[in-house]
């Protein structure tokens, strides 16, 4: 087993992500949608480049979000 620093971001990260999943798994949302919508209710009004700035985003990966969101 390789115990450097990357390997061990990596599986966290793995880790985390599986608990996430696991937890949205009935609600129906993806891994991004939950910070936006909690963005959103703090900050009403905001523009999509807020938005993915505060969400620490990609602009175009924001749109995918958001038009996911809207179907």
């Amino acid at each position: 087993m390789d115990d450097s620093l990357h390997y061990l971001i990596m599986a966290n990260q793995m880790l985390v992500q599986k608990a996430l999943l696991y937890k949205l798994k009935d609600t129906g949302l993806t891994i991004g949608q939950p910070k936006i919508l909690d963005y959103l209710s703090r900050h009403n009004g905001s523009n999509q480049k807020e938005i993915a700035r505060a969400c620490f985003l990609e602009a175009g990966s924001l749109t995918t979000i958001l038009n996911k969101m809207e179907e």
